[in-house]
């Protein structure tokens, strides 16, 4: 049992050492770039017809149409899901936000769906950091990734 627990340790501590912080995201025409947190260029990739929507910790999202693509600082695809009628809405942490009408949906870098949340009257909505933000005609309600209300 202590060799499993060992084991399981040293893998997670392998996993978190490779993963790479993502200080930033610039995109110039088809050409995306990866920065570290110091702003030291991480690489460098051509990739037409997508559309930036944010950065997270250790992912960003590209939107082309219906399809939604994670992917790592090395561009490296985490998860790749078709969600029709959708707008992204942005990438916090560890999770982003689609919305569709009035329903704002959660989900993680695999595209798992964490929670979703409806909304009467929802005109747009932002993320920042844990929280997104929905905003309302003469409103706004804050809400963390699993859609609770803060």
């Amino acid at each position: 049992m202590k060799k499993l627990f060992f084991a399981s340790l040293l893998m997670f501590a392998t996993i978190c050492l490779f993963a790479q912080t993502i200080g930033k995201v610039q995109q110039d025409g088809n050409t995306f770039t990866t920065y570290d947190k110091n702003g030291k260029k991480i690489t460098s990739q051509s990739m037409p017809s997508q559309k930036l929507i944010g950065v997270g910790y250790d992912f960003f999202l590209l939107q082309s149409g219906t399809n939604y693509t994670t992917l790592d600082a090395n561009f490296k695809q985490i998860g790749r899901a078709s969600f029709p009628n959708t707008e992204g809405i942005g990438v916090g942490n560890d999770f982003f936000v689609l919305k569709l009408r009035t329903t704002f949906t959660t989900y993680d870098s695999k595209m798992k769906k964490i929670s979703h949340v409806s909304v009467g009257g929802a005109v747009s909505g932002t993320v920042s950091g844990d929280i997104f933000t929905v905003n309302l005609a003469n409103s706004k309600q804050r809400y963390d990734k699993n859609c609770r209300a803060k």
